[in-house]
């Protein structure tokens, strides 16, 4: 409970509103991008825009997990930072992208078929970060 106390009073709810128009406006204007979505490392959804059928609960607490054993193998490794992390299926592109100076932490989520090159897809993560960055700064 005092994890959504922190989250509640962090991103107000016109905040909020904020980053789902954002996304939903990022996701009509990026080709093959289907989803985005800002959560905490908790796996709590700050920000979402999803037109396909899409269990966004299911879906952030997912990337929540697999981000975190992300971040401790970065970390076991390296003393950098873990910031971008990728998974591919045969239809699907997934990437993480950590939201910097956030507090609480939050990290992006994209999701995009098959055909979104790996490198715009990170250029349309690097894009749409600097958009939330910038709304959570004002």
């Amino acid at each position: 409970m005092k994890l959504m106390n922190l989250v509640s009073k962090a991103f107000s709810p016109s905040s909020v509103a904020s980053i789902d128009s954002a996304l939903k406006d990022f996701v009509e204007q990026s080709k093959h991008v289907n989803s985005a979505v800002i959560s905490t490392r908790e796996g709590i959804i700050v920000g979402s825009y999803a037109p396909e059928k899409t269990s966004l609960k299911k879906l952030s607490a997912m990337c929540s997990s697999i981000y975190t054993q992300a971040v401790s193998v970065s970390h076991e490794i390296s003393d950098d930072p873990c910031n971008i992390l990728t998974i591919e299926s045969d239809s699907k592109k997934i990437i993480f992208y950590s939201i910097q100076n956030s507090k609480p932490a939050v990290f992006l989520t994209l999701i995009a078929d098959k055909e979104k090159l790996l490198g715009e897809l990170l250029f349309s993560a690097k894009s749409c970060s600097s958009i939330i960055e910038d709304l959570l700064k004002s």
